[in-house]
C-alpha cells in the first residue's frame, strides 16, 4: 500500500491515529495506568490504535505539527491544570495543520475500517470522501510550504 497522504512511497510507519502524547497522559493519569477500549471493555490495552498508512516523509511532516501542539499547547495545559483562558498561549500556522491532520487521521481510519464506507449514517459517506480529499490537499499543500 502506497502512503495513503502523498500516494508516492510505501506506506511503512505504523502511525496513531490519535497521537501518541494523548495515550501516554491518559496512561499516566489514570488510577490503573491501563486504558480500555468500547469494542473490548474487559481487555486492557496499553497503546491507542495505530496501522502502517503514513510514508516516513509524511509522518514526519504530521509529527512535527503534533510535537509543536505538544509543546506550546497540551503539555503547558496540563501541566498546570485548567486552562486559563485570560492567558493566550503562541501558535502558529502548524496549529491549524496538526487539528487538520487528526481530523484526517480519525476520518482516514473510520472509513478504512468501516465495512464499507457506505455504511456511514445518513448519507454522509460522499460527504466523508470529499472531506478526506480536501483535507489530504491542503495537508500536502503544508507539507511542501511549511
Amino acid at each position: 500500500m502506497n502512503c495513503a497522504l502523498c500516494g508516492m512511497r510505501p506506506a511503512i510507519e505504523t502511525g496513531h491515529v490519535i497521537p501518541k502524547m494523548v495515550y501516554r497522559y491518559l496512561i499516566k493519569t489514570t488510577p490503573t495506568r491501563f486504558l480500555r477500549t468500547t469494542e473490548n471493555p474487559n481487555v486492557r490495552v496499553q497503546d491507542g490504535k495505530k496501522f502502517p498508512f503514513l510514508c516516513q516523509p509524511c509522518e514526519d511532516k504530521l509529527g512535527g505539527w503534533e510535537t509543536q501542539f505538544a509543546r506550546h499547547v497540551f503539555h503547558p495545559i496540563h501541566r498546570h491544570g485548567i486552562f486559563d483562558r485570560r492567558k493566550p498561549f503562541s501558535y502558529r500556522d502548524w496549529l491549524l495543520r496538526f487539528a487538520v491532520s487528526v481530523s484526517w487521521r480519525s476520518l482516514f481510519d473510520l472509513m478504512t475500517e468501516s465495512a464499507s464506507s457506505e455504511s456511514l449514517p445518513h448519507g454522509d459517506a460522499p460527504r466523508a470522501r470529499d472531506a478526506l480529499e480536501t483535507w489530504r490537499q491542503y495537508l500536502l499543500k503544508s507539507c511542501v510550504n511549511a
